[in-house]
Protein backbone atom coordinates (compact mmCIF):
# COMPACT_ATOMS: atom_id res chain seq x y z
CA UNK A 1 0.00 0.00 0.00
CA UNK A 2 1.93 3.35 -1.12
CA UNK A 3 -0.51 5.81 0.38
CA UNK A 4 -3.01 5.03 3.54
CA UNK A 5 -4.94 7.64 4.64
CA UNK A 6 -7.36 6.52 8.15
CA UNK A 7 -10.19 8.26 9.20
CA UNK A 8 -8.91 12.52 8.50
CA UNK A 9 -10.70 15.01 10.11
CA UNK A 10 -10.83 18.65 9.26
CA UNK A 11 -12.70 21.96 9.51
CA UNK A 12 -12.42 25.52 8.58
CA UNK A 13 -14.24 27.23 11.22
CA UNK A 14 -17.64 25.88 12.29
CA UNK A 15 -17.55 23.71 8.52
CA UNK A 16 -16.60 20.19 9.24
CA UNK A 17 -15.48 19.16 5.66
CA UNK A 18 -13.87 16.04 6.19
CA UNK A 19 -15.52 13.49 8.29
CA UNK A 20 -13.49 10.64 9.45
CA UNK A 21 -12.65 9.84 5.65
CA UNK A 22 -10.51 6.52 5.06
CA UNK A 23 -8.71 5.90 1.46
CA UNK A 24 -6.04 3.35 0.26
CA UNK A 25 -4.03 3.38 -2.89
CA UNK A 26 -1.68 0.91 -4.09
CA UNK A 27 1.10 1.05 -6.35
CA UNK A 28 0.12 1.33 -10.03
CA UNK A 29 -3.65 2.29 -8.81
CA UNK A 30 -5.49 5.19 -10.65
CA UNK A 31 -7.87 6.20 -7.91
CA UNK A 32 -10.83 8.99 -9.36
CA UNK A 33 -12.36 10.60 -6.80
CA UNK A 34 -16.00 12.61 -7.69
CA UNK A 35 -19.04 14.15 -5.80
CA UNK A 36 -20.43 17.84 -5.85
CA UNK A 37 -18.67 20.71 -4.98
CA UNK A 38 -18.34 21.22 -1.03
CA UNK A 39 -17.98 17.52 -1.27
CA UNK A 40 -14.19 17.41 0.79
CA UNK A 41 -12.37 15.91 -2.65
CA UNK A 42 -10.20 18.77 -2.69
CA UNK A 43 -9.68 19.26 0.66
CA UNK A 44 -8.67 15.61 1.10
CA UNK A 45 -6.04 15.50 -1.67
CA UNK A 46 -4.67 19.22 0.38
CA UNK A 47 -4.14 17.30 3.74
CA UNK A 48 -2.66 14.09 2.26
CA UNK A 49 0.04 16.73 0.52
CA UNK A 50 0.32 18.30 4.17
CA UNK A 51 -1.28 21.70 1.98
CA UNK A 52 -3.62 21.29 5.27
CA UNK A 53 -3.15 19.71 8.73
CA UNK A 54 -5.74 17.42 9.87
CA UNK A 55 -7.69 17.60 13.14
CA UNK A 56 -7.31 14.06 13.39
CA UNK A 57 -6.32 10.68 11.21
CA UNK A 58 -3.34 9.36 9.97
CA UNK A 59 -1.54 9.27 7.44
CA UNK A 60 0.78 6.48 5.82
CA UNK A 61 3.02 7.05 2.86
CA UNK A 62 4.43 3.50 1.97
CA UNK A 63 4.34 2.49 5.69
CA UNK A 64 5.69 5.20 7.08
CA UNK A 65 3.67 7.48 9.05
CA UNK A 66 2.87 11.03 7.77
CA UNK A 67 1.24 12.51 10.40
CA UNK A 68 -0.48 9.94 13.40
CA UNK A 69 -3.38 10.56 15.93
CA UNK A 70 -3.98 8.92 19.43
CA UNK A 71 -7.53 8.71 21.18
CA UNK A 72 -8.17 11.74 22.77
CA UNK A 73 -4.89 13.36 21.23
CA UNK A 74 -4.32 15.94 18.62
CA UNK A 75 -2.44 14.94 15.78
CA UNK A 76 1.44 14.52 15.82
CA UNK A 77 3.11 15.10 12.18
CA UNK A 78 6.57 13.32 11.70
CA UNK A 79 9.56 15.28 12.21
CA UNK A 80 10.49 17.85 9.78
CA UNK A 81 12.96 15.87 7.73
CA UNK A 82 11.76 12.76 7.80
CA UNK A 83 8.48 14.39 6.45
CA UNK A 84 9.93 16.96 3.59
CA UNK A 85 11.04 13.25 2.45
CA UNK A 86 7.39 12.05 2.53
CA UNK A 87 6.11 15.19 0.64
CA UNK A 88 8.39 14.53 -2.37
CA UNK A 89 7.28 10.93 -2.67
CA UNK A 90 3.93 12.89 -3.56
CA UNK A 91 3.48 15.30 -6.14
CA UNK A 92 0.86 17.39 -6.74
CA UNK A 93 -0.59 19.46 -9.97
CA UNK A 94 -3.53 21.90 -9.57
CA UNK A 95 -5.95 23.78 -11.43
CA UNK A 96 -4.74 27.27 -11.66
CA UNK A 97 -1.12 25.91 -13.12
CA UNK A 98 0.97 27.80 -10.68
CA UNK A 99 3.88 28.53 -12.96
CA UNK A 100 6.41 30.87 -12.70
CA UNK A 101 5.65 33.75 -15.00
CA UNK A 102 8.90 35.19 -15.39
CA UNK A 103 10.38 31.67 -16.09
CA UNK A 104 10.34 29.73 -18.97
CA UNK A 105 9.03 26.37 -19.39
CA UNK A 106 12.39 24.80 -19.10
CA UNK A 107 13.40 26.93 -16.20
CA UNK A 108 10.05 26.01 -14.40
CA UNK A 109 10.59 22.60 -14.88
CA UNK A 110 14.09 22.16 -13.16
CA UNK A 111 13.39 24.92 -10.41
CA UNK A 112 12.94 22.71 -8.26
CA UNK A 113 14.95 19.27 -8.85
CA UNK A 114 17.97 22.03 -8.79
CA UNK A 115 17.03 23.60 -5.75
CA UNK A 116 15.48 20.91 -4.06
CA UNK A 117 17.11 17.70 -5.07
CA UNK A 118 20.14 19.30 -5.90
CA UNK A 119 20.68 17.35 -9.22
CA UNK A 120 23.33 18.88 -11.75
CA UNK A 121 21.46 22.12 -14.11
CA UNK A 122 22.68 19.95 -17.24
CA UNK A 123 21.22 16.55 -15.78
CA UNK A 124 17.56 18.66 -14.63
CA UNK A 125 17.80 20.00 -18.09
CA UNK A 126 18.02 16.57 -20.23
CA UNK A 127 15.48 15.12 -17.70
CA UNK A 128 12.86 17.36 -18.30
CA UNK A 129 13.21 17.57 -22.16
CA UNK A 130 12.23 14.09 -22.11
CA UNK A 131 8.98 14.70 -19.57
CA UNK A 132 8.42 17.80 -22.55
CA UNK A 133 8.25 15.13 -25.36
CA UNK A 134 6.41 12.60 -22.84
CA UNK A 135 3.92 15.59 -22.48
CA UNK A 136 4.17 16.42 -26.00
CA UNK A 137 5.52 19.68 -25.68
CA UNK A 138 8.99 19.55 -26.78
CA UNK A 139 9.11 22.43 -28.83
CA UNK A 140 8.12 25.03 -26.36
CA UNK A 141 11.08 24.61 -23.72
CA UNK A 142 12.01 28.36 -24.34
CA UNK A 143 8.51 29.62 -24.33
CA UNK A 144 7.20 31.53 -21.49
CA UNK A 145 3.72 30.30 -19.69
CA UNK A 146 2.27 33.72 -21.24
CA UNK A 147 2.77 32.37 -24.60
CA UNK A 148 1.23 29.31 -23.40
CA UNK A 149 -2.56 28.15 -23.77
CA UNK A 150 -4.32 26.39 -20.94
CA UNK A 151 -4.03 23.31 -21.85
CA UNK A 152 0.04 23.48 -22.80
CA UNK A 153 0.22 25.15 -19.23
CA UNK A 154 -1.56 22.52 -17.30
CA UNK A 155 0.79 20.09 -19.48
CA UNK A 156 4.01 21.77 -18.60
CA UNK A 157 2.41 21.59 -14.76
CA UNK A 158 2.35 17.88 -14.95
CA UNK A 159 6.35 17.96 -16.29
CA UNK A 160 7.00 19.70 -13.45
CA UNK A 161 5.43 17.50 -10.98
CA UNK A 162 7.03 14.78 -12.83
CA UNK A 163 10.67 15.79 -12.58
CA UNK A 164 10.36 15.31 -8.80
CA UNK A 165 9.89 11.70 -9.58
CA UNK A 166 6.92 11.00 -7.38
CA UNK A 167 5.39 7.92 -6.59
CA UNK A 168 2.33 9.31 -6.56
CA UNK A 169 0.54 11.80 -8.65
CA UNK A 170 -2.26 14.00 -7.30
CA UNK A 171 -4.11 16.03 -9.36
CA UNK A 172 -6.66 18.52 -8.07
CA UNK A 173 -9.07 19.20 -10.62
CA UNK A 174 -6.87 19.67 -13.59
CA UNK A 175 -9.18 20.72 -16.27
CA UNK A 176 -11.72 22.42 -14.82
CA UNK A 177 -10.12 25.66 -16.08
CA UNK A 178 -10.32 24.63 -19.56
CA UNK A 179 -12.27 24.37 -22.57
CA UNK A 180 -13.35 21.14 -23.82
CA UNK A 181 -10.49 20.90 -26.58
CA UNK A 182 -7.68 21.61 -24.15
CA UNK A 183 -8.91 19.15 -21.67
CA UNK A 184 -8.81 16.59 -24.02
CA UNK A 185 -5.08 17.34 -24.66
CA UNK A 186 -4.93 17.22 -21.01
CA UNK A 187 -6.83 13.93 -20.43
CA UNK A 188 -4.92 12.22 -23.17
CA UNK A 189 -1.56 12.59 -21.30
CA UNK A 190 -2.85 11.71 -17.81
CA UNK A 191 -4.14 8.75 -19.96
CA UNK A 192 -0.43 7.85 -21.11
CA UNK A 193 0.65 8.39 -17.76
CA UNK A 194 -1.69 5.97 -16.44
CA UNK A 195 -0.66 3.36 -18.90
CA UNK A 196 2.88 3.83 -18.11
CA UNK A 197 1.77 2.71 -14.67
CA UNK A 198 1.80 5.76 -12.79
CA UNK A 199 0.30 5.99 -9.24
CA UNK A 200 -2.63 9.01 -9.72
CA UNK A 201 -5.05 10.04 -7.61
CA UNK A 202 -7.24 12.19 -9.13
CA UNK A 203 -10.12 14.89 -8.08
CA UNK A 204 -12.41 14.92 -10.93
CA UNK A 205 -15.14 16.23 -12.69
CA UNK A 206 -14.60 14.21 -16.22
CA UNK A 207 -16.41 10.98 -15.76
CA UNK A 208 -14.98 9.70 -18.83
CA UNK A 209 -11.79 9.50 -17.42
CA UNK A 210 -13.22 7.89 -14.04
CA UNK A 211 -14.91 5.19 -16.29
CA UNK A 212 -12.19 4.58 -18.79
CA UNK A 213 -8.62 5.18 -16.81
CA UNK A 214 -9.37 5.13 -13.67
CA UNK A 215 -9.03 0.97 -11.64
CA UNK A 216 -11.00 2.50 -8.49
CA UNK A 217 -13.98 5.22 -8.22
CA UNK A 218 -14.53 6.66 -5.04
CA UNK A 219 -17.96 8.79 -4.88
CA UNK A 220 -17.47 11.76 -1.77
CA UNK A 221 -20.67 13.89 -0.80
CA UNK A 222 -20.75 16.36 2.53
CA UNK A 223 -17.30 15.35 3.98
CA UNK A 224 -17.58 11.36 3.86
CA UNK A 225 -16.92 8.63 1.42
CA UNK A 226 -20.03 7.21 0.50
CA UNK A 227 -19.54 4.50 -2.20
CA UNK A 228 -16.01 3.04 -3.57
CA UNK A 229 -15.30 0.35 -6.20
CA UNK A 230 -14.53 -0.32 -9.65
CA UNK A 231 -15.85 2.28 -12.36
CA UNK A 232 -18.10 -0.06 -13.22
CA UNK A 233 -20.07 -1.05 -9.64
CA UNK A 234 -19.95 3.01 -9.04
CA UNK A 235 -20.51 4.69 -12.42
CA UNK A 236 -23.00 1.44 -13.19
CA UNK A 237 -24.12 -0.68 -10.66
CA UNK A 238 -24.54 1.48 -7.27
CA UNK A 239 -28.31 2.20 -6.52
CA UNK A 240 -27.46 5.13 -4.04
CA UNK A 241 -29.74 7.34 -4.32
CA UNK A 242 -27.35 10.32 -3.50
CA UNK A 243 -24.77 9.08 -6.44
CA UNK A 244 -27.42 8.22 -8.64
CA UNK A 245 -28.51 11.99 -8.46
CA UNK A 246 -24.94 13.15 -8.86
CA UNK A 247 -24.45 10.95 -12.06
CA UNK A 248 -27.67 12.17 -13.77
CA UNK A 249 -26.36 15.83 -13.25
CA UNK A 250 -23.15 15.02 -14.51
CA UNK A 251 -24.46 13.17 -17.76
CA UNK A 252 -26.55 16.53 -18.37
CA UNK A 253 -23.11 18.49 -18.93
CA UNK A 254 -21.28 16.13 -20.99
Amino acid sequence: MILRAENIEKSFGELKVLKGVSLSVSKGDVVAIIGPSGSGKSTLLRCINRLEDIEGGSIYIDGKPMVTTEPGKKPVYAPERELKALRRRLGMVFQSFNLFPHKNVLQNIIEAPTQVKKIPKAEAEKRAMELLAKVELADKARAYPCELSGGQQQRVAIARALAMDPEVLCFDEPTSALDPQLTGEVLRVMQKLAADGMTMLVVTHEMGFARNVANHVVFMNDGVIVEQGTPKEVLEQSGNPRLRAFLGMARQKE
